[in-house]
C-alpha cells in the first residue's frame, strides 16, 4: 500500500503558498504545523467565493440614499458580494504577501497580518475600478464582516476607519444580538475601562480586547494570538494536524477501517494508493486517481476509540 498523507498534505499548502512569498525556498522548509498556521492565516484574508445575504446598516443604507460616484460604487461591490465574485481584487495588496523570514524587517512581517480582522472579523474592501488584477485603490473602503452565507455590510469609511471605535458601534446597533459580534451573556460591563486609544495599543500590541456598548458587552468570533496572527486559523491548524497524524496511523495500521466506511472491497486493500486531496474546500483521503472519498476529519474519527 502507497501512502504518504503528510507529503501530499504539504504539496497542498506549497501549491497555494508557493506564489505569495518572495521566499518559497525557506517557505518549503518549515514543518507541517508551521505551513498550516500561515495558509490558515492567509486564507483568512480572503473572503470564500460564494453568494451570501447581504445585511445593510442604517448608516450603509443612508448613505447609499444620497446619489453620487461614491454611492455607485458601493453597489457594484454589494452586487459582487451578493452574487458570490471572487473578491481578491479589491483586498488590500498586502495579502499577495502569505510568509516572510522571520528576519525581515517589521514592515515586510507586518504585511502577512491583519491584526484588525483577526480582532473583530471586519474585511475593508477597495471601490475602484478593475486595473489589471486589482481594483484600484481609494480612499474610502467598504467594511464587512462575513460570517458563514451572510454578509454584513457596516459602512463605506476611510481608511483610518479602523482606529476608532465607530465600526464596533454600527455593528454593535444594528445586530445586537446574532450579528457580526458576539454578545458575552450576562456581561454588562468591564471591570477596566478600555478607551479608544488603548484599544488600538492594545491591538498593536496583539491583544484582543471587549467592546462595552450600552449595557452590554461585545467580543468577536476570533481573536489574536500573541504572534499577530489569528487564534481560530491556529485551531484549524492543529486540528487538521491532528486529523493528519490520526489517519496517517490508522492506514498504517488497520486499513480496512476505511474501506470499510467508503463500502469497498477489503481484499485488494494493500494495492490501494491512498492520497490526501482537496473537494468541496476541505481535505478528503482518496482511494488513488477517482476512487472513493472520505473527508479527512471522519477518517481520523475511525482511528478515535469508541466512546462509553
Amino acid at each position: 500500500m502507497s501512502v504518504n498523507l503528510e507529503r501530499d498534505m504539504r504539496a497542498l499548502l506549497l501549491d497555494d503558498l508557493t506564489t505569495e512569498t518572495a521566499h518559497p525556498e525557506r517557505l518549503a522548509q518549515l514543518s507541517t504545523g508551521d505551513l498550516l498556521i500561515v495558509y490558515a492565516n492567509w486564507a483568512l484574508r480572503h473572503p470564500s467565493v460564494k453568494p451570501r445575504t447581504v445585511h445593510l446598516s442604517r448608516e450603509l443604507r443612508r448613505r447609499l440614499s444620497r446619489p453620487g460616484e461614491l454611492s455607485n460604487s458601493v453597489r457594484v461591490v454589494l452586487d459582487e458580494i451578493a452574487a458570490g465574485a471572487d473578491l481578491s481584487g479589491r483586498l488590500s495588496s498586502d495579502v499577495a504577501v502569505a510568509w516572510v523570514p522571520p528576519e525581515a524587517n517589521r514592515r515586510e512581517r507586518l504585511r502577512t497580518l491583519d491584526r484588525y480582522l483577526y480582532a473583530w472579523g471586519i474585511h475593508h474592501l477597495h471601490l475602484g475600478q478593475r486595473t489589471s488584477s486589482r481594483h484600484r485603490r481609494t480612499g474610502e473602503l467598504l467594511f464587512v464582516c462575513f460570517v458563514d452565507n451572510d454578509a454584513f455590510a457596516l459602512d463605506a469609511l476611510p481608511h483610518q476607519a479602523w482606529n476608532t471605535d465607530q465600526l464596533l458601534r454600527i455593528a454593535a446597533d444594528n445586530w445586537p444580538d446574532d450579528g457580526p459580534l458576539l454578545r458575552l451573556s450576562g456581561a454588562i460591563g468591564l471591570a477596566q475601562p478600555v478607551t479608544e486609544q488603548d484599544r488600538v495599543e492594545l491591538r498593536n500590541g496583539n491583544v484582543s480586547t471587549f467592546f462595552p456598548h450600552k449595557g452590554r458587552v461585545y467580543g468577536a468570533r476570533d481573536s489574536l494570538t500573541l504572534a499577530g496572527t489569528s487564534m481560530r486559523a491556529a485551531s484549524w491548524a492543529s486540528l487538521q494536524l491532528q486529523n493528519l497524524n490520526r489517519a496517517a496511523q490508522l492506514l498504517r495500521t488497520t486499513p480496512e477501517c476505511l474501506s470499510d466506511a467508503l463500502g469497498t472491497p477489503t481484499g485488494s486493500v494493500g494495492e490501494r494508493h491512498w492520497r490526501l486531496t482537496v473537494r468541496d474546500g476541505g481535505f478528503v483521503v482518496q482511494d488513488g486517481p477517482g476512487g472513493g472519498a472520505l473527508a479527512l476529519d471522519d477518517v481520523a474519527a475511525l482511528s478515535s476509540p469508541p466512546g462509553p
